[in-house]
């Protein structure tokens, strides 16, 4: 595959195209044989093949037609790294990301010395709604540095302090109130304080790298937690007698787990656990990615912490996992094999309900309403994909910003 540049000089000046699938997921519905027809940036037609009548503009061609997936969780890809906040880092980010369907993504910040977290604050709130060439910041995660030393994970132990309302809003500030997300530990002295101000401020606010009890998870929930980060990650264990804060969400219709799909943060029959358990619309699917991700092995950086990849797994110095290389297609063709193929009485999720939780329901979490889903009026977030789900082609607000490199002829043109 590669970013086409001169495909991209092509499309800047292409205002309409229509797109043929063999199913178009929505992902509220799915369209066999679809077509879906984009201009200035929105999807101006949806609807099956045998009722288009156009022919008269560019057409694609694939097997599935998805709107482009949305990551919550993303500290970089491609060797750019989102804690720096620099427009070198994000343009990075921007054009790895397109490759692998990956269209919007909330710029994840981890723990570092404050003034550094301002720094990227600042940085990345400063390229939101700019136009990059690839997948777009839709928003802020700060993860950190409200979080427990004791389930820090990676997060270097030197900067991580205890919940504080002034310094909460200072980050808001040094974010032009675009931090759209909040992970933090909620047993914490002062955290229901900060979690009821967050949530006033922004759509979501996550239990993460914490001890909670199951009772401080639900005391955390009626304060506003809403969201788990990396459930099972970073947080005690569930145990029959003591259940935790992954008893308080699993028991709760009120929050939402993020799960990382990669089989190595969680093993598939978790991630099949919680994705068959709970509603279909209460679990979203994230990366957690470094700026290793579409990257060799070597040696990254996260923020301020050194990491090591080999055979694709990020570890730091301590050999705790730092962040993951996963990609979102490769995350829905796992999430297809472990939910949808040989599970017998399991079987609970169709491949809409997969779509949406890359899709839909990260949109719809952060308010982006013209977001994540095909419909008339939506923003031309599309992601092209063959019958094994791999990328071919990925749009943003309309415009092409990659194709893969070979393309069958089948999938190239096909009159409508």
């Amino acid at each position: 595959m590669e970013y086409g540049a001169n495909i991209l000089d092509v499309m800047k000046s292409v205002k309409q195209a229509a797109i043929y699938a063999r199913q178009v997921v929505t992902p509220s519905d799915v369209w066999e044989d679809g077509v879906v027809e984009i201009s200035h940036g929105k999807v101006k037609y949806l609807g099956h093949q045998s009722s288009y009548c156009s022919g008269q503009l560019a057409t694609y061609s694939g097997h599935y037609l998805i709107p482009g997936m949305i990551d919550l969780q993303l500290n970089g890809s491609g060797g750019g790294d989102l804690s720096t906040g620099t427009v070198e880092d994000i343009e990075k980010v921007a054009r790895s990301l397109a490759t692998h369907g990956t269209t919007g993504y909330l710029a994840t910040i981890v723990t570092n010395q404050t003034e550094k977290m301002m720094q990227a604050l600042d940085g990345v709130s400063r390229q939101l709604g700019n136009q990059v060439p690839g997948a777009r910041p839709l928003g802020i995660h700060l993860e950190g540095p409200f979080i427990n030393p004791a389930k820090r994970g990676a997060h270097l132990v030197e900067y991580i302090v205890p919940p504080n309302i002034d310094l909460f809003r200072h980050f808001l500030k040094a974010s032009r109130y675009q931090i759209k997300m909040l992970t933090l530990a909620p047993e914490l002295p002062s955290a229901p304080e900060v979690i009821r101000e967050a949530r006033n401020q922004m759509p979501i606010v996550s239990a993460g790298h914490t001890m909670a009890s199951y009772d401080e998870g639900l005391e955390a929930i009626r304060s506003g937690i809403n969201f788990a980060t990396h459930i099972f990650n970073a947080m005690p264990s569930l145990h029959h007698r003591e259940p935790g804060l992954i008893g308080a969400v699993l028991d709760s219709d009120e929050v939402v787990a993020g799960v990382i799909p990669d089989g190595i943060h969680l093993h598939p029959s978790i991630v099949r656990l919680v994705s068959n358990y709970r509603e279909a619309d209460k679990t979203v699917y994230v990366s957690d990615a470094i700026s290793a991700a579409d990257m060799p092995d070597g040696q990254y950086q996260v923020g301020s912490l050194t990491v090591t990849v080999r055979n694709g797994v990020a570890r730091d110095s301590h050999g705790s996992l730092a962040g993951s290389t996963l990609t979102l297609d490769r995350a829905l063709k796992n999430l297809v094999e472990w939910l949808m193929e040989n599970l017998g009485v399991w079987e609970r999720r169709s491949l809409k309900d997969i779509v949406a939780a890359l899709t839909l329901i990260p949109a719809e979490l952060i308010g982006m309403k013209e977001k994540g889903r095909i419909e008339v009026g939506s923003d031309a977030d599309l992601v092209l994909l063959d019958a094994d789900f791999n990328v071919l082609r990925t749009w943003v607000n309309g415009e092409l910003v990659f194709q893969a490199s070979e393309i069958t002829s089948a999938e190239e043109t096909r009159s409508v």
